[in-house]
C-alpha cells in the first residue's frame, strides 16, 4: 500500500500535480475496485485461457487424432496398394501358371490324339482315313476339357470301326487271292468270269455272300473238265500210237462234239470206232459204215458178215486194253462199268463218210499243271 501511495506521489511530481490527490479513502476504494476489477478480468482472462487451453488441447487432440487418422489411412491405403499390387503378382502368377498348365494340358491332350490316329491301318481307305483325321482335328480344337475327352473317345472308337473293316477287307483280299491261285491252270469261260470277278473284289468291290460256294463249284467243274480234257489227250495219243487215226470229231478237248470216229489201217473198209464222251464215261463200240438208208443194217446177217464184225470188236477190244493199260501207267486210270460180250450185239451201221475231217492234235498238257497265269495278277 505504502509502496503505490509513493508511487503515486511520484508520479505527481512528475505530472506537475495535475492529478487530483488520493484521499486515503478513495485510494483504498479505488483500490478495491481495482482490485476487484483485476480479480474479475483476472477471472475473465483464466476462463478465457482456460477455455483457449481447452480449446488448443482439443485442437492438439483433433490434430493428433486427425495426423493418426491421416497416418493409418495413408498406411491403410498403402497397405491396400501394396495388397492390390501383391494381389495383382500372384494373379498375374496365377494367369500365367493357369496358362502355362492348360498349354501343357492342351500338347499332352494334342499328342494322344496323335497318338491315337497314328494306330489307324495304312489299309484304311483313302476317304475314310481323311474323315477320321478331320475328326481328330476337330477333337484338338474342341473347348472343354469334357467335350474334348468325349470327343476323343469317339475318335477312338471309329480309329477300332476303320481298323477292324481293314482287318476283314485284308483277310478277304487273302483269302479271294487263295482262291485265284486254286483256279490257276484251269480254263474254261467260267472259270474266267470268276478270276475277273475275284479280281474286282480284289480291287475293292463287294464279295457276293456265295463267292466261295461259286468257286468250289467252278473249280470243281473246271477241274473235272479239265481232268476229262486230259484223259481224253492220253487215250487219243496212245491210240494213236497203236495205228489209230482220227477220222472226226473231238473238235475241242472240251467234247463240244461229243462223238469221235477212228479208223485203224488194216481193218476192213467199212469199220470204224465209235467214242462217245459223257461226262466221266467213255462210251465205245464198233461201227461199219453202210449204204442202206435206213441204217438198219444191209440185208440179212450173213456169217461172213457176223465174222468180219467179231474180228473187228476182237481188235478193237485188244487195242483199248492195251491203251487203258498204258493210260494207266501215265497216270489215267479207268474201270469198265458196263460191257457187252463180243458179238453179243450186231455193229452198229452208220451212213457212209463223205469227207474226213482232219483233227489238229492239241497239245499235251499235265493233269490240274498251271499252264497260263490269270488276267490281274
Amino acid at each position: 500500500m505504502n509502496r503505490l501511495a509513493q508511487q503515486w506521489q511520484k508520479a505527481s511530481r512528475e505530472s506537475g500535480g495535475v492529478f487530483k490527490e488520493w484521499s486515503h479513502q478513495d485510494i483504498l476504494r479505488d483500490l478495491a475496485e481495482c482490485q476487484s476489477d483485476y480479480r474479475r478480468r483476472n477471472k475473465q482472462l483464466t476462463a478465457a485461457l482456460d477455455r483457449l487451453a481447452e480449446r488448443i488441447t482439443e485442437a492438439r487432440t483433433e490434430y493428433a487424432l486427425q495426423s493418426s487418422i491421416s497416418k493409418m489411412r495413408a498406411s491403410f491405403q498403402a497397405g491396400v496398394e501394396a495388397q492390390a499390387a501383391d494381389q495383382r503378382a500372384a494373379a498375374g502368377s496365377a494367369h500365367k501358371k493357369e496358362a502355362q498348365r492348360s498349354e501343357r494340358a492342351m500338347r499332352r491332350f494334342a499328342e494322344e490324339v496323335s497318338g491315337a490316329l497314328k494306330t489307324l491301318d495304312p489299309e484304311v481307305p483313302t476317304e475314310a482315313r481323311a474323315a477320321i483325321e478331320g475328326k481328330g482335328e476337330e477333337t484338338i480344337a474342341a473347348s472343354g476339357v469334357f467335350r474334348r475327352n468325349a470327343l476323343l473317345a469317339q475318335l477312338r472308337l471309329d480309329i477300332w470301326h476303320a481298323n477292324e473293316a481293314a482287318a476283314e477287307r485284308r483277310r478277304t483280299v487273302e483269302q479271294v487271292e487263295e482262291w485265284r491261285e486254286r483256279l490257276l491252270g484251269l480254263e474254261g469261260r467260267a472259270v474266267d468270269e470268276l478270276d475277273n470277278r475275284l479280281r474286282r473284289v480284289v480291287e475293292g468291290d463287294a464279295p457276293p455272300a456265295d463267292l466261295e460256294e461259286q468257286v468250289d463249284r467252278v473249280a470243281g467243274e473246271a477241274r473235272e473238265a479239265s481232268n476229262r480234257e486230259y484223259a481224253l489227250t492220253v487215250i487219243m495219243e496212245e491210240l494213236e500210237s497203236l495205228g489209230y487215226v482220227v477220222e472226226s470229231g473231238f473238235e475241242t478237248a472240251s467234247a463240244q462234239q461229243p462223238e469221235a470216229l477212228l479208223r485203224k489201217p488194216g481193218m476192213e473198209d467199212g469199220y470204224h470206232v465209235s467214242l462217245r464222251a459223257e461226262g466221266s464215261l467213255l462210251h465205245n463200240r464198233v461201227v461199219r459204215e453202210t449204204t442202206n438208208s435206213g441204217l438198219v443194217g444191209d440185208g440179212t446177217r450173213s456169217a461172213d458178215r457176223a465174222r468180219s464184225d467179231r474180228q473187228a470188236e476182237q481188235t478193237w477190244c485188244g487195242d483199248l486194253a492195251s491203251a487203258l493199260a498204258a493210260c494207266g501207267a501215265k497216270g489215267v486210270h479207268g474201270r469198265v462199268v458196263s460191257r457187252k460180250k463180243v458179238g453179243e450185239v450186231p455193229v452198229k451201221a452208220i451212213a457212209a463218210l463223205t469227207h474226213t475231217i482232219k483233227v489238229k492234235k492239241k497239245r499235251r498238257r499235265k493233269r490240274n499243271g498251271r499252264l497260263r497265269s490269270r488276267v490281274g495278277r
